[in-house]
């Protein structure tokens, strides 16, 4: 590194000395610009190279900030958890075999087994209205786990249809908050963020009434994700905190594990990754003690994220390994798909980028299948920026650019400013390569009316970079 200094000390102070000294001393003017003629460039050339790095080192120091940047996808992002109402089921004696039977094979993650014996609570002739409303919360729950959102969220709308039939109010109340609940959880899987907001908030506000503090925590947890998601930290924090509070004081380890692993996801978000680390590790030690595998594997996918982001990137690799390893044992669709993105992130980071890409394609696929549009946003987001480091602009941004079109449509604020920024950037690579018209023509073609809406700001900040 100082060899390199001093050379090019030379070839700047050295033209330059030689010039002085032949114009200085006593001898004929032809010798006298011969010297010039070969000094002068020499001098060009010393000041130039330097010039030339440093822009060089500035371009690529900016890809290298573009590059890790984009890749934060998705990962951390914590996930509304449905809650169950099984009251009335386990007394009543004519179900309370087909309810235990349906719980073993749930806890056992035996999904199809588990609605195969809530079914018959469902449809037996001596369940209640109150067993009913249970049985459907119940099978849509095995559905949820099973990233299968839609049949989900029938069975979860069914119980809400059938709590206004219950004559005790309240456990039509207590039913009802359990059902709006769940459906602001499928909602907030499928992106509908506002939608999903409401029924938070209605399940809360019946909750509140009740007196029921174990729901009002899940739903102080669940507005606190959503409110994550559109970039206010602070309530999401706040919430996170207070739902923590309320699962602590209920001597509730699974409520305080997953609170902590929230905290955890808005502080990375915040930038304190010491203290997110720590929240997460907190979160897995009670996982771990509870042996719940599902959270447990987003324990590790949430450590791996925070390693990441400070460098260990081998650490990362190992973390993100084990939770997929989990959710492919316990058959987690959403959680497979989002590994395989962390996954993704951290061999982009490492070089690797064909396998960075096929990591990508398996996170598309799966959240294709399972109807997730958050997660068909990463993918094509992340896959658009190992297109746009193999040099491959054009592709680049259409991929950002659908990426960019769905994060608009369910959103999702903070993912679309950072799409927009990272889609820039790849225009002004086509503009330098007189490109971008063509981009423009096949993006339109592609995506009709919806690039005018979407681009026509974006451009102009481009433009006055």
């Amino acid at each position: 590194m100082e060899l390199v200094l001093i050379l090019k000390i030379v070839l700047v102070v050295g033209p330059l000395l030689a010039a002085i000294y032949f114009w200085a001393k006593p001898s004929s003017v032809p010798t006298k610009i011969i010297v010039s003629i070969i000094c002068i460039p020499a001098l060009i050339a010393g000041v130039w190279l330097p010039v030339k790095e440093t822009a060089e080192r500035k371009e690529q120091d900016e890809a290298s900030r573009y590059d890790r940047e984009l890749l934060e996808r998705q990962e951390l992002r914590g996930q509304g958890f449905p809650t169950a109402y099984i009251d009335g089921l386990g007394e009543n004696p004519l179900l309370k075999h087909h309810f235990n039977e349906g719980q073993r094979y749930e806890k056992e993650y035996k999904f199809e087994e588990a609605i195969e014996e809530f079914n018959k609570c469902l449809s037996h002739p001596g369940a209640t209205e109150e067993n009913r409303v249970a049985a459907n919360i119940l099978i849509g729950n095995c559905y949820y786990a099973q990233s299968r959102f839609k049949e989900a969220e029938e069975h979860y709308r069914g119980a809400l249809d059938i709590s206004k039939r219950v004559k005790d109010k309240s456990e039509a109340l207590r039913g009802r908050a359990v059902a709006l609940g769940n459906i602001g959880v499928v909602l907030h899987q499928k992106g509908h963020l506002e939608g999903a907001l409401e029924y938070y908030r209605k399940a809360l506000k019946i909750h509140e009434k009740i007196g029921n503090l174990s729901g009002m925590a899940s739903d102080y947890g669940n507005i606190g994700l959503i409110l994550e998601q559109k970039g206010d930290l602070e309530g999401a924090i706040g919430n996170h905190r207070e739902a923590l509070k309320m699962f602590e004081s209920l001597g509730d380890l699974r409520g305080a594990a997953r609170s902590y692993g929230n905290i955890g996801n808005a502080l990375v978000q915040a930038g304190d990754l010491d203290g997110a680390l720590k929240n997460h590790r907190k979160s897995l030690d009670i996982n771990e003690g509870l042996r719940d595998l599902s959270e447990m594997a987003k324990n590790y996918n949430n450590i791996g994220v925070v390693v990441k982001e400070k460098g260990q990137f081998e650490e990362a690799l190992k973390s993100h390994m084990q939770a997929l390893r989990i959710n492919k044992s316990i058959g987690r669709r959403d959680g497979i798909a989002i590994n395989y993105c962390n996954i993704g992130n951290v061999l982009a980071l490492q070089g690797n980028l064909d396998a960075a890409l096929e990591s990508y394609r398996e996170d598309l696929i799966i959240s294709q299948e399972i109807g997730q549009p958050e997660g068909i946003a990463r993918a094509h987001i992340n896959m658009g920026s190992i297109h746009y480091q193999k040099g491959l602009y054009k592709s680049a941004a259409l991929l950002q650019f659908q990426g960019l079109s769905i994060y608009s449509q369910i959103g999702m604020k903070p993912h679309v400013e950072k799409a927009q920024r990272h889609l820039a950037i790849s225009v002004r690579k086509l503009r330098d390569q007189g490109k971008f018209e063509e981009f423009l023509q096949e993006a339109k073609d592609k995506f009709g009316e919806e690039v005018e809406k979407l681009l026509g700001g974006l451009f102009t900040a481009d433009e006055a970079d």
